[in-house]
C-alpha cells in the first residue's frame, strides 16, 4: 500500500511511539533524556503539542501504512527555528522520499521496500 500519513502525535499508537523514542539508536541523535515511560510520554506529547502551537512551528507524527513511523517538525528551540525528523530505523529509507530523492538515487541499504526505482 506504502501510504504516508502525517498525523498529530496524540493520534500515535503510544505502545508504539514509546518503544520508538526508548530506541539506543534514536537516543543517540535526541537531547540527553532518561528513558520515556508511560508518564514521561505524555508529558512530552503534551510540550510537543503546545510547541505546535506555537506561531511558525508544527509537529506531526508520521505513520507509513498505519505503523508508527516517527516524528517531524519545525520549532523553535533555544531561540532559533530548527527541524526535526526522527524516525524509526526501519524507515530510514525515508529521508530520501522525504527530500525529494527517487527511490533509484538511494544507497541500496536505504532503499525503501516495494517502491518502484
Amino acid at each position: 500500500m506504502n501510504n504516508v500519513e502525517y498525523t498529530s502525535l496524540q493520534d500515535l499508537d503510544r505502545v508504539d511511539l514509546l518503544r520508538l523514542l526508548n530506541t539506543e539508536k534514536v537516543g543517540e541523535h535526541l537531547a540527553s533524556h532518561d528513558k520515556f515511560n508511560e508518564d514521561s510520554l505524555e508529558e512530552w506529547i503534551a510540550q510537543k503539542t503546545n510547541v505546535n502551537s506555537t506561531t511558525g512551528c508544527v509537529i506531526k507524527g508520521i505513520k507509513f501504512d498505519d505503523k508508527v513511523a516517527g516524528w517531524c517538525g519545525i520549532q523553535f528551540e533555544n531561540g532559533a527555528y530548527e527541524l526535526a525528523l526522527v524516525l524509526d530505523e526501519e524507515f530510514w529509507w525515508f529521508v530520501g522520499i522525504w527530500l525529494g530523492c527517487p527511490a533509484s538515487a538511494l544507497p541500496v541499504s536505504l532503499k525503501p521496500p516495494l517502491f518502484p526505482n
